[in-house]
């Protein structure tokens, strides 16, 4: 959910991230850009950044309204891993 409650942000098994109006309940957006299923998503403090993780072992972080990447981190999973990742932003960086 963003700050302002208007959009909605869900991952999926289709390797897209979605972006729904709260008001309409409406699919306004479809972010793509995976190649394996979304897992988890996470917006930035302050909104701007919408970060998202799956199969294809990267999170990548997104600007949040033109819904294109700015940087894809590549993380080092086998298969047997875990699929708990954890993004956590502080004020001067991402972590």
């Amino acid at each position: 959910l963003n700050a302002d409650e208007t959009r909605v942000y869900s991952a999926s098994c289709d390797k897209d991230v979605r972006v729904w109006d709260t008001e309409t309940g409406e699919c306004i957006d479809v972010i793509e850009g995976h190649r394996d299923q979304v897992w988890f998503l996470a917006l930035s403090l302050d909104g701007s950044k919408l970060f998202s993780g799956g199969g294809d072992k990267t999170v990548r972080v997104w600007d949040s309204e033109r819904k294109d990447y700015k940087e894809i981190l590549q993380a080092s999973l086998d298969s047997r891993s875990s699929r708990a990742v954890c993004v956590t932003q502080r004020r001067d960086n991402i972590r």
